[in-house]
C-alpha cells in the first residue's frame, strides 16, 4: 500500500519536474548582457571562410563556445517591429556595450553586439561576426535590411568578404585596398593585403560602404581616395564621413556619429525599390533583380539568388529578364 502511495506521489510530481526542465529554445533576453553561443552558422565553417577570402592565411579556426559576446537588446520589439543588428569589431576587444548608445539603439530598434576577445585573426573576426547574426536571428525577429557591420580591426577585409550576411558596413580608419593605384604623377598606393574572393566582391558592389576619416591625417588623406577607386571598380554606394577620435573611443561612442553612419547606410538599404521610384521603366527594376540574383549565385548563396529570381518572374513575367531568370533557375541544383 505504501509503495502504491509513493508511486502516486511520484506520478503527480512528474509533470511538475518536466515543467521545471530548462527550455531548449533560445532565450530572447533584453537589456545589456553577456552571452556565449554554441551553434556556428553553416556560413562560418572553415571551408566557407577560406572560400570567402580566397586566401589560406586567415588564421586558425576557433571554438565558438569559448568566444563570449557582449550584447544590448532593446525591450520593445515584435514580429511587426523587427530589430536590426550592428555587429561592432575592434582589435582591443570589449568589456561592456556602449551605454552612450542605448537611447539610439532603443529608438532605432537595433541590437548591438561585440566579441569580448581581443586581437582576433581575420578569419575568427569574420566567423564570429557571421555567428553573431546567425544566433541572434534564432532568438529575435530581425530586419535583414538593417544588419550592419561597423568597426576597426580587420573591417575592410571582413566587410568585403561577408556581403551576403551584412546589408552594409562602416570602415573606421582601417581603410586598405587590395590593388595598387596612382595617387599622383609620382606616388603609387601600394596594395595592402589580399583580395576577397571574386564572388564576394561582386555582391559587395551592391552594398553601401561608409568610410570614416580624420581629415588632418596624412595617411587618411591618401586612403580617402579609395572610395573613388572602388567606384571606378564598379562599387555602387560609397560614402565618406569625418570621424574624430573622440567619436569612437570605445565604449564611449558618440550617439550623433553613430546615428549619422546609420542614416547613410539606411539611405540605400531602406530606399524604395526602383520599380516604385521609376514605375514607367519596370525593365530597370527587372534587370536590377536579375543582376543581384547573379551576384548572390556567384557568392555561393543559391538560396538568396533563387528568391530574387522567383520575385522577378512574379513581378515582371513579361520582361525579357524573366525568361533569363527562368533559364537560370532551371540550371540551379
Amino acid at each position: 500500500m505504501v509503495r502504491i502511495a509513493v508511486s502516486l506521489i511520484f506520478a503527480m510530481l512528474a509533470p511538475l519536474a518536466a515543467a521545471a526542465e530548462p527550455s531548449t529554445q533560445p532565450v530572447a533576453q533584453t537589456g545589456a548582457f553577456e552571452i556565449t553561443f554554441t551553434n556556428r552558422s553553416p556560413q562560418s565553417a572553415r571551408e566557407k571562410l577560406l572560400g570567402r577570402f580566397g586566401d589560406p592565411g586567415i588564421g586558425p579556426d576557433y571554438d565558438l563556445s569559448h568566444q563570449p559576446f557582449l550584447v544590448y537588446v532593446p525591450a520593445d520589439f515584435s514580429s511587426d517591429k523587427p530589430l536590426g543588428i550592428v555587429v561592432y569589431t575592434t582589435a582591443d576587444g570589449a568589456t561592456q556595450t556602449p551605454e552612450t548608445l542605448q537611447p539610439v539603439l532603443d529608438k532605432r530598434h537595433l541590437i548591438f553586439i561585440i566579441a569580448k576577445s581581443s586581437q582576433l585573426s581575420v578569419g575568427a573576426e569574420a566567423g564570429l561576426s557571421i555567428d553573431a547574426v546567425y544566433n541572434l536571428k534564432a532568438r529575435y525577429p530581425i530586419d535583414d535590411r538593417r544588419v550592419f557591420l561597423m568597426g576597426t580591426s580587420w573591417i575592410e577585409y571582413v566587410g568585403l568578404a561577408t556581403p551576403d550576411i551584412f546589408a552594409g558596413d562602416v570602415w573606421i580608419w582601417n581603410t586598405f585596398y587590395w590593388r595598387s593605384f596612382p595617387i599622383n604623377r609620382t606616388q603609387i598606393y601600394a596594395a595592402m593585403g589580399g583580395p576577397p574572393s571574386d564572388r564576394m566582391v561582386e555582391l559587395a558592389k551592391h552594398r553601401p560602404h561608409v568610410f570614416g576619416f580624420e581629415t588632418d591625417n596624412y595617411n587618411d588623406g591618401i586612403r580617402s581616395l579609395i572610395p573613388g577607386v572602388m567606384t571606378h571598380d564598379g562599387f555602387e554606394h560609397m560614402f565618406k564621413a569625418v570621424i574624430a577620435a573622440d567619436d569612437i573611443s570605445y565604449p564611449n561612442l558618440k550617439p550623433q556619429w553613430f546615428g549619422n553612419m546609420l542614416d547613410m547606410l539606411e539611405s540605400v538599404t531602406l530606399a524604395p525599390s526602383k520599380s516604385t521610384t521609376r514605375p514607367t521603366d519596370p525593365g530597370i527594376a527587372a534587370t536590377s533583380l536579375f543582376n543581384l540574383a547573379q551576384a548572390y549565385q556567384a557568392a555561393g548563396r543559391t538560396d538568396l539568388a533563387r528568391e530574387k529570381l522567383e520575385l522577378l518572374i512574379q513581378k515582371y513575367p513579361n520582361d525579357p529578364a524573366a525568361a533569363k531568370a527562368k533559364d537560370l533557375l532551371s540550371q540551379m541544383p
